[in-house]
């Protein structure tokens, strides 16, 4: 009589599991689930966030935006460079903190845009031998 009320009880559990994960599934697509959320309130327009007229502050360059109803959220590299600049840059822009903003244009694929002759420069450490102590020091 055990076993057979074990067995039930099993039985019983995976019907409540198996109804728990049907009930949790959708018939939605994830795009229909996000075009159902709204933007938040105080959003700015990415064209408002980034323009050549804008200069670079590293602590909000990675700060979200809107596209049309669509919430964006750069993600952007950072490279310190050998002078102790900054650069910094993402699928928007990019450029040196303190310094105006270089734009990418976003029609065009940005691995085709992106600053990799700045990049090279700002972690370039060439250096040059002084010839009186023998030492290398960099260049400038």
């Amino acid at each position: 009589m055990a076993r057979a009320n074990n067995r039930v009880r099993a039985t019983l559990c995976a019907a409540v599991v198996a109804a728990a994960i049907a009930g949790c599934t959708s018939s939605g697509s994830e795009a229909e689930l996000s075009e159902s959320v709204p933007l938040p309130e105080g959003i700015s327009p990415c064209e408002e966030v980034f323009g050549a007229n804008k200069v670079i502050d590293p602590k909000t360059f990675g700060e979200a935006c809107s596209q049309g109803e669509e919430m964006v959220v750069p993600r952007p590299v950072e490279l310190r460079c050998v002078d102790q600049k900054v650069m910094v840059w993402n699928d928007f822009a990019w450029g040196f903190e303190g310094q105006p903003m270089t734009m990418i244009d976003t029609g065009l694929p940005v691995q085709d845009q992106g600053p990799y002759d700045a990049a090279i420069e700002c972690l370039k450490a060439a250096a040059v031998a002084d010839s009186s102590t023998g030492e290398q020091e960099p260049t400038q």
